[in-house]
Parts: C-alpha cells; sequence; structure tokens
C-alpha cells in the first residue's frame, strides 16, 4: 500500500541481516527473541543495533527502534532472498566505504570507533549490506515506473514558480490494488469519491477500505507542506477546498482519496526581476564562406553526432578542444546584445534546445544553457532526479507496507 507521506526511500542508515552469527555471550542472548517469516531475531542482535543507534545519535528509545529496524530488515531479506538478489564482496565493501566516507572516516576509523563502543564489525556489515540488496531491488522492479517524463518536469516548474506556500492536513483512504485487483480498485476509488464528495461517512470509509497504517487513526495525517509532495499530486489537493474529497490519485501499488481537512497558506517574497539574458554555448567549425558542400555535409554530420550525444551544456566541455577560435560557453548576455546570427534563432530555444547554423564562421553546433526565468538544463536535470528518487521512494516504500502486510511475526 502506498501511503503519500512517506516520501523519502529509506538511506543506508536502514536495519539489516546480519552476515555473520555473533559469538553467544550467553544462550538466551542467541535464542530468538522475534520470529519473521522464519527469519530468527536474537536478544544480542537487537542490544547491538540499540547501541549502533545510540552511536549514530538516533533519537528516542533504542532498543524499540531497534527491534522496528530489525524487523524490516528481515523482511526486506526474505524477499531480496526469494528473489535471488545477490550483493558482492565488492559492492559490500563500496557500501561501507560510502557510510564512512559520508562520516568523514575511512571503513578502519569507522570500525575502530564503534569496537570502542562495544559494536561488533559484524553489525556494522549487517547495518549496511541488506540496504544495498533493497536498493538493487527497488531500481530494478520500479525504475521504469518512476522516471518522470518532459510533462512531469514542467508541471513541477509550473508549480514551483506559484506565489504561496501552502500546508494542507489530510485524511486518506488507501486502497490496496493487490487486494481488489486493478479495475475493482479503479471502480471502488471513483465511487467512493462520488459518494463521499456527497456527503458520506469518510470515517466509516476508512474503517472499511483503508490498510494504510494511518487508518488506526481514522486515516488523518499530520500537516504536510505541499511543497514535500509530487507536485502533480499538490495540484490535485490544492485545487480542493476544506471538505472536499480528491479524485482517486494512483499511488504505486495502491489508489488513494484524500479529504482535505484543513489548509494553511503563506505568502511568498516576490521575487526579483533579472534582466532578459541567456548563456548559450557553441562549437564552431570554420569554414570558408566558398567552402565545398563535401565540407560542409561533412562538418554538420559532426554536428548532428555531437548533438545526439548531449545532454548538458557541460556535455559540450569535452568537445572544446577540437573546435575553431570562439567556441565555448558564453557569459550571461542581453538577448538586445546578440548579433541577429544568435539572436534569431535564440529567440525561439528552450534552454537546453540545439541548432546548426551555416554562418560566415563555418557550421556552428548552438546550445542554450539558460534564460532569465526559465530553468537551466542543468537544474531540469536535477529537478528530474529528485523527481525520480522521490516516486522511488513512494514506490518502496509501498512495497515493504505490502510485505510487512503479508509477513508473519512472532514475538517469543
Amino acid at each position: 500500500m502506498t501511503f503519500l507521506i512517506r516520501l523519502i526511500l529509506p538511506s543506508l542508515l536502514v536495519a539489516a541481516t546480519p552476515l555473520i552469527a555473533p559469538a553467544p555471550r550467553a544462550q538466551e542472548a542467541v535464542a530468538p527473541a522475534i520470529m519473521v517469516n522464519d527469519l530468527p531475531i536474537t536478544d544480542y542482535e537487537i542490544d547491538q543495533r540499540a547501541l549502533l543507534l545510540e552511536a549514530l545519535g538516533a533519537p528516542g528509545n533504542g532498543r524499540a527502534l531497534a527491534e522496528t529496524q530489525l524487523i524490516d530488515d528481515r523482511i526486506r531479506r526474505h524477499e531480496i532472498d526469494r528473489l535471488e538478489i545477490e550483493v558482492t564482496a565488492e559492492e559490500l565493501d563500496a557500501g561501507l566505504r560510502e557510510f564512512a566516507e559520508r562520516r568523514q572516516l575511512d571503513v578502519g576509523q569507522l570500525l575502530a570507533a564503534l569496537d570502542e563502543r562495544g559494536i561488533a564489525e559484524e553489525t556494522m556489515l549487517a547495518f549496511v549490506e541488506p540496504s544495498l540488496g533493497w536498493r538493487k531491488l527497488v531500481q530494478g522492479r520500479f525504475a521504469g515506473q518512476a522516471r518522470p517524463t518532459d510533462q512531469d518536469i514542467e508541471t513541477a516548474l509550473a508549480f514551483a514558480s506559484r506565489q504561496t506556500d501552502e500546508r494542507l492536513l489530510l485524511q486518506e483512504i488507501a486502497i490496496s490494488i493487490e487486494e481488489y485487483g486493478p479495475e475493482e480498485a479503479a471502480r471502488l476509488g471513483a465511487e467512493l469519491s462520488r459518494s463521499l464528495n456527497r456527503g458520506g461517512n469518510f470515517d466509516a470509509a476508512v474503517a472499511r477500505y483503508s490498510r494504510a497504517p494511518s487508518a488506526r487513526n481514522g486515516g488523518r495525517l499530520d500537516w504536510v507542506s505541499a511543497g514535500d509532495l509530487p507536485p502533480p499530486i499538490a495540484i490535485q489537493l490544492l485545487a480542493l477546498m476544506p471538505g472536499e474529497v480528491s479524485a482517486p490519485i494512483p499511488l504505486g501499488q495502491g489508489i488513494s482519496i484524500f479529504r482535505l481537512r484543513d489548509i494553511e497558506i503563506r505568502e511568498r517574497p516576490a521575487p526579483e526581476q533579472s534582466a532578459d539574458t541567456v548563456v548559450y554555448y557553441e562549437l564552431i567549425q570554420p569554414l570558408a564562406a566558398d567552402a565545398p558542400d563535401a565540407a560542409v555535409l561533412e562538418a554538420r554530420a559532426l554536428a548532428r553526432d555531437i548533438r545526439q550525444r548531449t545532454r548538458l551544456c557541460t556535455d559540450l566541455d569535452g568537445q572544446l578542444p577540437d573546435f575553431g577560435a570562439g567556441s565555448g560557453r558564453s557569459a550571461p548576455t542581453p538577448i538586445a546584445s546578440l548579433p541577429p546570427r544568435l539572436a534569431q534563432p535564440i529567440a525561439n530555444m528552450a534552454p537546453g534546445d540545439m541548432e546548426i547554423l551555416r554562418d560566415d564562421r563555418g557550421v556552428v553546433l548552438l546550445m542554450l544553457c539558460e534564460r532569465s526565468g526559465e530553468a537551466t538544463p542543468e537544474e531540469r536535470e536535477a529537478l528530474r532526479n529528485q523527481l525520480f528518487n522521490q516516486r522511488l521512494s513512494a514506490l518502496a516504500q509501498n512495497y515493504l507496507e505490502d510485505l510487512r502486510g503479508d509477513a508473519v511475526i512472532v514475538e517469543k
């Protein structure tokens, strides 16, 4: 079941299954304290995880959090094993280095610091390893579904340019596609949306249909910033008046319906006005005005080849040494001051667009890098990655929730 507010993919700070069983300190320490899908969790592991969480500065009840993390890790491990996904020794070493480097340590320093606190090396390995397997599983299963389209980018940019900041207080119903099937879940979502907007009892619908953890609280969610939600979803929710119910929203393996309970709106400061300027990149192949047609065709073919392999202006930096004088990235330049040979094509270009020109300098590959008031290709790429990771994390959390619902968990 996908749940809207859980949008951050679990990082390397997630629990994991030990790679090497700890040496028993006492019989009760290695006896199973919890069984998850027939996979044991011992008191020793819980104690070690609690110490590790304390060392990492995790807030709250360390032992309770350790139990929760270890249960989730066993659930992940069960699915990773079922799908026969393996983490190689090289991947584990790289993951451990990444974890240490984020704390400005090398692996030896990290393990030594943990050893001083009584935390075994195996505990650290167990902390890192399953997250790597889970990452591979999630990427392989959901990457295609999470990849944003160009229209998604435009929607996100338009949403980001709004003049207000909003906080939403929501109530949700999360319908499981696995439970009802895609067609029945869609039909049920549409029927509920219509009936609830006509005065139906949202609380009763939550109790009957919702499979989200929030169902235990009547579907009520904490305040959430609209800016923290995927823009297409935020736009739908911002169109509601308090008390109104959204249309069904597909979210991963579920369909969700939201009721807007309340909204807070704050005006944003007016942005500073910027001059109408552009930044562009040129790769010039010098050719005389009377150059043979064959030479011009060859130069155009090279320009087309580079264009096909280029997404960002920075991609052209590696090509620069092979081109003529005047090639390179421009400074921010007012459009009015550009020569007509550039001003005319640039007038119709968006950041990231490329044109092949023939002028008195030769054959020119022209790429627009920035236009004032518009996102640069680099900014668009960063936004694309942000949306991808946001969607991937929501799909992964939804997947874990489904697995948790099916898991057999027994406390001894």
